[in-house]
C-alpha cells in the first residue's frame, strides 16, 4: 500500500489527526466523564455504526453531529459554539472532519457525548436504561398506567391513543397491547443494549 493511501486513510478514520486508535480515544473521553466506556461505544455504535463523520440534519438543535451525533445545540452547550458549523453538512463526507467543525472530530465527539450522558446517569441515579433513553430525548418518558409520563417527575403527559403511532403500545396477534414500564423510544434503548454485546 502507497504512503499516501495510509495517509488519507488513517486521516479519515481519526487516528492521523490524534495518534490514538478508536478504542483508545473512547477511554480517555469515559475516563475523563466518568461514565461506563462500554455504555458510551455502545450509544456511539447505535448512533452511527461508529462513523464519525456522520451528520443528520433532521435532528432538531442544529443538527446531530459525528460518532455519537451530539446535537449542535447541545455541543454548543457544553463547550464554546462553533460558527463553522452552522453551514449544512452532508449526511456522510470526508469534509465533515474537525478542521471544518470542531463537533466532528473523534474525541471532541466522544467527550461531549460523555457529557450529555454523565449528566443524565446523575439526574437517573445511574440507571443506564433511563440514561440511555435520556441521552436520545433528553428527558425520558415512561408508559405508565395508561399515560406517557417524565420519568423524573412522574408528571403526565398525556394518553397516547390505543391505534396511534406510540411505544407504548404494540400489536400482539391482531391486538393492541399497552407496554408496561416502557420508554416511549425503547427501540432506542433496545438498539443501544443489544449494542452492548458487542463491546
Amino acid at each position: 500500500m502507497s504512503k499516501l493511501l495510509i495517509t488519507v486513510l488513517l486521516f479519515l478514520t481519526g487516528s492521523y489527526a490524534t495518534g490514538r486508535t478508536l478504542d483508545e480515544d473512547f477511554e480517555r473521553a469515559a475516563k475523563k466523564t466518568n461514565v461506563p466506556v462500554k455504555l458510551l461505544k455502545a450509544i456511539c455504535f447505535a448512533e452511527s455504526n461508529h462513523r464519525p463523520y456522520m451528520y443528520n440534519p433532521d435532528d432538531p438543535g442544529g443538527g446531530a453531529f459525528g460518532i455519537c451525533q451530539v446535537l449542535g445545540t447541545t455541543a454548543a452547550s457544553f463547550m464554546e459554539e462553533d460558527p463553522k458549523c452552522l453551514k449544512v453538512w452532508k449526511r456522510s463526507s470526508s469534509e465533515n472532519n474537525y478542521n471544518n467543525c470542531k463537533y466532528f472530530g473523534r474525541y471532541t465527539n466522544m467527550y461531549l457525548a460523555g457529557r450529555v450522558l454523565r449528566w443524565q446517569m446523575n439526574m437517573h441515579k445511574n440507571d443506564w436504561l433511563a440514561s440511555i433513553a435520556g441521552y436520545n430525548s433528553g428527558t425520558p418518558k415512561l408508559c405508565i398506567d395508561g399515560w406517557v409520563i417524565k420519568s423524573n417527575n412522574a408528571k403526565k403527559l398525556y394518553k397516547p391513543r390505543k391505534w396511534g403511532r406510540s411505544s407504548c403500545w404494540k400489536t400482539v396477534s391482531g391486538k393492541r397491547v399497552w407496554q408496561e414500564g416502557h420508554f416511549l423510544n425503547q427501540p432506542y434503548v433496545n438498539r443501544v443494549m443489544k449494542a452492548l454485546g458487542r463491546f
